[in-house]
């Protein structure tokens, strides 16, 4: 779990990572590939 400037981001695994704001509202998901 990383704390940024909007929220903080969740690292699932090495390849999904999902997004929240500061009120634990989901924002997205990205993938890396």
């Amino acid at each position: 779990m990383d704390w940024e400037a909007y929220g903080y981001e969740i690292k699932l695994n090495n390849y999904m990572e999902l997004y929240f704001d500061r009120n634990g509202n989901f924002l997205g998901q990205e993938f890396d590939n």
